[in-house]
């Protein structure tokens, strides 16, 4: 299961910007977090080599020192057919 933000989410251009798409949080709840915030091509870029199972758009809202948060992320389930050798 690979999850990823979206670029819907309350925390994207929020902050210090690190890398094209990713931003050191100012309102992240664990401080220091650094988020890359995906679309839904980007997903699949980083995860084609893996066989789709699933993948979903999750959104809710959330209390953040009493502010309402709105977060938004990919859920994508993928299955790997390469089998490790133990």
């Amino acid at each position: 299961m690979f999850t990823c933000l979206t670029r819907d989410d309350d925390k994207y251009r929020n902050g210090k910007e690190t890398a094209p798409h990713t931003y050191l949080s100012e309102n992240s709840v664990h401080p220091g977090d650094i988020h890359y915030f995906s679309n839904e091509r980007d997903i699949k870029d980083l995860t084609d080599k893996f066989d789709l199972l699933s993948l979903k758009r999750k959104e809710h809202t959330w209390m953040n020192d009493g502010i309402e948060r709105f977060s938004s992320y990919w859920m994508s389930v993928r299955h790997s057919t390469v089998r490790r050798m133990i």
